[in-house]
């Protein structure tokens, strides 16, 4: 049920006033006065005016600020109101705000001066959800059917009744009304300065020579004066795409900081700005000069290298808002937001800022070095508790969230497969190696441990073109052995078929189970050696036990393989006749091809066992025209060729992998000492960033937050359609670490605003912070560039940035002489600020199909209207004093529905 509070409207209207006054100054007018306010921000209840002799006006509150040249319309909607009809009063409102700025506009061009914004605010009973749900719902109808947004902005204020008495948001309140610009007004009385100790350091004129483009540009941009030969602040520089925009703004950026931002210390300046067809030319150099005052001017030359600042402490962002910047500004980090404030709008705290960037480029570099895994390594450590010693040791302060026996594999140069091929020419190591590859060594003897392997396996690395070439020819000796088989052991013999069968079987079993002890025996003796019974199979043996059980299985294995041969020459008739067709054919290795065989066996093993000797073996093998066996292969046996040339190439493959290391790899020790310098410098960068952060928290409290509060109210007035989108804070918060800093959240304060914004609105924050910051006093050139700065925002988005600039700009002194140089590729920017703001235009000429012509030169044109504002008295007049035609409202708004 409804109180009769909220129902009143004359309440509502006189709590409102109420607010008005406290909050923003504003004073109450007759109103015959109100068009006739020279300062401060007026306003009249229940308002009723006429257009243009034809066109009511009416409003619960009518505003008007003449600094900012505002007129604001006050609706209210009370809990009276009948909720089927309020979406269509929002409309009617809306259309009536609309049509009020197509007449204003009308007039501005009539009497060729500024035209007034227009900004709508609808007061609603937010706790009835019946006429809240209206109100939305008129709003979304209105911005999907009609492009009257273009010319005015909407703003919505709920308001609650509690105990007799109408209360609103005090965030809501500051958002409704920010186009009042308190805080922003209060913000610039802070950074007021004294203009005349740089008056005559003002830049006039740009003239470039050469950079980048061919020839010569120059681009006038005389000093801001107000009066009668007043001057505009604002300067367009049109082209498409390639015509040279860009290039004014680094041309800027390098005549004042010696540098750009982009090329950071390198060496191709020259290479990189000088235009192409200069670069043919001998003697041929480029250059940037700055034209300050009546007969000053700088000439910057384009060396090799970044060459000496103009401004001292003076960092590029601090005078060109482009894309990186946007993207610092808004979409990065607290820390680095927080630094790059500092670094372009604090000339004081210069230094930190330098000392951030340098420790960010330095951990970057440290970090980019990192293989995967130690990269996923680094992100486990918490750098705030490691000790960073001299002779600190990561592994004693390894993560417990890590296991440790997958990390080993980080440190080691290769693969464990390829480690496991190389570890039988790895000598004594080879054991160890072996163990470590299955259980790592304790964290205590890591780095003792990845020296040995280290050092072993460059003493390998240098050989391994000798012994990929002796395994290559015993590859090829192999390989003319591909029909070659002995005479068959068992063929005088009368065993049949199935007798022969369960012989393999038998033979088989008794192989599969040799091995298997004989592996867990070998484990076991390394493990804890002792005096057992051989028969009993959990026990450890002894040295001769063990190589007993070896010679046992290895017999078995023999026979076994025998077993087989005899089985499938008995049942492949195929395989029959190629041994038929073979027999008696005369197979000999020459000296060369023995000795390369009997190499290679020294660095194979197969079934753990070395192939010592396996040249003569197979020799004596061919010779003799029988099996013989060598380690676990059994030569001549069914498969012994596959299984030797199986251990070949992957020896073969294990050395090339060690070669392609070269000379300069990098071993566990090296891996480690990376590890710890992208720790190390992480490290250093975070106690940069909480200086930082420090230092930007004693910046904004010397104003006790006020930039915060101020960046809010701007940034919101730079979004269209309000209504529509969360709120927006930026303000001072505390994160995990307590530390200070500027954050941005919305309605969900625990989610980051980069998260949650679009890119339209991520970049009208950063667009708020340059404008409110980076009029530095040190600043001598009074210029500010932006350097196309309404990507991602469409047209409606660009005429609210456009009425925003306007206003901000028209608060500045007039003896401060700062400009704004706008930098546009879009003919319909251009049209929009030309209607909003006073300003010039610098049209760029397109890419001429002759590179080397210089004609072509920058033409430029006035706005139509100068910065005087709009004779509104002579447009709209009281009703009562008004020539006496009657209205007719709702046929001219709807004849402007379409017209912005």
């Amino acid at each position: 049920m409804t109180d009769q509070v909220s129902s009143n409207l004359s309440v509502v209207v006189a709590e409102l006033a109420r607010k008005l006054r406290d909050f923003y100054g504003a004073i109450k007018v007759e109103c015959t006065e109100l068009w006739s306010l020279q300062h401060g921000v007026g306003y009249v209840e229940n308002a009723v005016f006429i257009a243009h002799y034809h066109f009511d006006v009416t409003a619960d509150l009518l505003i008007f600020d003449p600094a900012v040249g505002s007129i604001g319309l006050v609706r209210i909607l009370t809990a009276k109101t009948e909720p089927n009809t309020a979406g269509q009063q929002v409309r009617s409102y809306v259309d009536q705000a609309a049509y009020l700025r197509h007449l204003l506009v009308n007039e501005a061009e009539r009497q060729s001066k500024l035209v007034p914004s227009v900004e709508l605010v609808l007061v609603y009973p937010a706790s009835v959800d019946a006429i809240a749900d209206k109100v939305a719902e008129g709003l979304r109808d209105t911005i999907t059917s009609t492009d009257l947004l273009d010319g005015i902005g909407v703003n919505t204020l709920g308001y609650q009744s509690q105990k007799n008495k109408v209360e609103f948001e005090a965030e809501g309140l500051g958002h409704a009304f920010a186009w009042l610009l308190h805080d922003t007004r209060e913000w610039l009385q802070t950074r007021k300065e004294d203009p005349s100790a740089t008056s005559q350091a003002v830049m006039t004129k740009l003239a470039i020579d050469n950079f980048r483009t061919f020839g010569t540009r120059e681009l006038e941009l005389p000093k801001y004066c107000s009066g009668k030969q007043k001057r505009p602040r604002i300067h367009l520089v049109h082209g498409q795409n390639g015509s040279g925009k860009s290039s004014i703004a680094e041309a800027i950026e390098f005549a004042v900081t010696g540098r750009l931002r982009r090329l950071g210390d390198s060496q191709l300046y020259a290479q990189t700005l000088c235009n192409r067809d200069t670069q043919k030319a001998k003697d041929a150099q480029a250059s940037v000069t700055l034209f300050r005052g009546s007969a000053d001017k700088v000439v910057r030359k384009i060396e090799e290298a970044p060459i000496k600042p103009l401004l001292e402490k003076f960092d590029g962002r601090a005078l060109v808002l482009d894309q990186a910047t946007m993207d610092d500004l808004s979409r990065a980090g607290d820390a680095r937001r927080a630094a790059t404030l500092l670094g372009a709008f604090f000339p004081e705290d210069y230094e930190i800022f330098q000392a951030y960037e340098r420790a960010e480029k330095k951990a970057k570099a440290a970090r980019s070095v990192l293989s995967a895994e130690l990269e996923n390594i680094f992100t486990a450590f918490d750098v705030t508790t490691l000790s960073f010693a001299e002779d600190t040791n990561l592994f004693s302060q390894w993560p417990v969230s890590r296991l440790w026996s997958e990390d080993f594999a980080a440190f080691l140069p290769l693969k464990a497969k390829t480690l496991e091929a190389l570890a039988p020419q790895l000598g004594d190591l080879q054991s160890n190696l072996l163990s470590w590859l299955k259980a790592p060594p304790d964290k205590a003897e890591m780095l003792a441990a990845m020296d040995q392997v280290d050092a072993a396996l460059e003493a390998l690395r240098q050989r391994a073109a000798f012994r990929q070439e002796k395994l290559s020819t015993a590859d090829k000796a192999l390989k003319q052995l591909a029909h070659w088989e002995p005479n068959d052991v068992n063929q005088s013999t009368s065993e049949t078929y199935t007798e022969r069968l369960n012989r393999w079987l038998r033979l088989h079993a008794l192989t599969d189970l040799a091995d298997r002890r004989w592996a867990v025996a070998r484990t076991l003796e390394q493990a804890k050696p002792a005096e057992t019974n051989i028969l009993e199979p959990g026990s450890p043996l002894n040295s001769d036990q063990l190589a007993t059980l070896n010679r046992q299985r290895i017999q078995w294995r023999t026979e076994r393989d025998q077993a087989r041969s005899e089985l499938q020459k008995h049942h492949a008739i195929e395989g029959s006749a190629t041994s038929r067709a073979s027999e008696g054919k005369s197979t000999r290795l020459r000296q060369d091809e023995i000795a390369a065989l009997n190499e290679a066996g020294e660095w194979l093993e197969v079934g753990g066992l070395r192939l010592s000797g396996l040249g003569d073996a197979i020799g004596k093998a061919l010779k003799e025209n029988c099996a013989v066996t060598v380690g676990a292969i059994s030569i001549g046996a069914m498969d012994w060729k596959e299984r030797l040339a199986a251990a070949i190439k992957a020896c073969l493959e294990a050395l090339g992998e060690l070669e392609a290391l070269g000379e300069h790899w990098l071993g566990g020790r090296q891996r480690h000492e990376r590890l710890l310098k992208a720790l190390r410098s992480h490290h250093e960068l975070m106690e940069w960033e909480a200086k930082a952060t420090k230092q930007l928290t004693a910046q904004l409290q010397k104003h006790d937050s006020l930039l915060g509060k101020t960046l809010t109210e701007f940034a919101y007035l730079l979004t269209p359609a309000r209504w529509a989108y969360e709120k927006l804070n930026l303000k001072l918060s505390t994160n995990d670490n307590g530390q200070h800093v500027l954050t941005m959240t919305g309605d969900a304060p625990e989610i980051a605003s980069a998260h949650r914004l679009n890119a339209a609105e991520l970049y009208s924050v950063a667009l708020a912070m340059f404008l409110l910051c980076a009029r530095r006093p040190d600043n001598t050139l009074r210029l500010l560039v932006l350097d196309d700065p309404f990507l991602n925002m469409d047209e409606l988005t660009v005429s609210t940035v456009a009425r925003a600039i306007g206003r901000l700009v028209r608060l500045w002194p007039d003896s401060d002489g700062w400009r704004l140089l706008i930098l546009l590729h879009r003919e319909s920017d251009v049209r929009c600020f030309a209607r909003e703001v006073p300003c010039t235009i610098h049209r760029l000429p397109w890419l001429s199909p002759k590179p080397q012509d210089s004609g072509q030169k920058i033409e430029t044109e006035f706005s139509r209207h100068s910065g005087q504002l709009l004779d509104i008295d002579a447009l709209l007049k009281p009703k009562g004093s008004a020539a006496g035609t009657t209205t007719a409202n709702k046929k001219t708004t709807a004849a402007v529905r379409s017209t912005p």
